[in-house]
């Protein structure tokens, strides 16, 4: 599973950047299952100081634009546009998988 490793990077990668943390926020995109994603993370967290944080998963989708009303909307494709039902290209991918800091202020 390609999805572990990713995990473990970003985990990793989030770590030397951050200190005073008190929570996070895990943004999950198209490309990965919330629910791998989650295992992957309670592995990829043991005996850091992540372990034992408060952790908020949040799905996040593309953006899209329709072809025929130009429309842009959030979702996966091929979903189709909520103005017309029309069909959308990718214009904004959303990230596999990202890790967002919460500070003290910010979880209080």
């Amino acid at each position: 599973m390609h999805e572990h490793g990713r995990i473990a990077t970003t985990v990793a990668a989030f770590l030397e950047e951050h200190r005073d943390v008190e929570a996070v926020t895990v943004r999950i995109g198209p490309g990965m299952a919330e629910d791998v994603v989650q295992a992957g993370w309670a592995h990829a967290v043991e005996d850091t100081p992540l372990a034992h944080l408060p952790v908020a998963w949040q799905r996040v989708e593309d953006e899209l634009q329709c072809f025929a009303c130009e429309a842009i909307y959030a979702g996966t494709a091929p979903d189709p546009c909520p103005s017309c039902g029309g069909v959308g290209l990718v214009v904004g991918r959303a990230p596999d998988l990202q890790v967002l800091a919460r500070t003290p202020r910010e979880v209080g």
